[in-house]
């Protein structure tokens, strides 16, 4: 299976310690087979294909940023 996930429209709040944020973001997931034979188009998009959003909650660590916790909310699927 192949999958991408298109992140747009990154909402960034930093947190009065410095050390956390919250994200709010729009997602699109798109799915495919990797057996199937890719064209000039690529592949053709199978399983259900979904639109919502990511509320995230992000910690500074020495090696940067990582989510700490990410809810998602699925609006849309075709």
């Amino acid at each position: 299976r192949i999958t991408r996930h298109l992140i747009s429209n990154q909402r960034v709040t930093l947190e009065a310690d410095g050390h956390h944020a919250r994200v709010h973001s729009q997602v699109v997931l798109w799915g495919g087979d990797e057996a199937d034979p890719s064209g000039p188009q690529g592949r053709p998009a199978k399983g259900p294909q979904v639109a919502g959003e990511f509320d995230d909650t992000l910690r500074w660590t020495p090696q940067g940023w990582r989510i700490a916790e990410r809810k998602a909310a699925f609006l849309l699927h075709a």
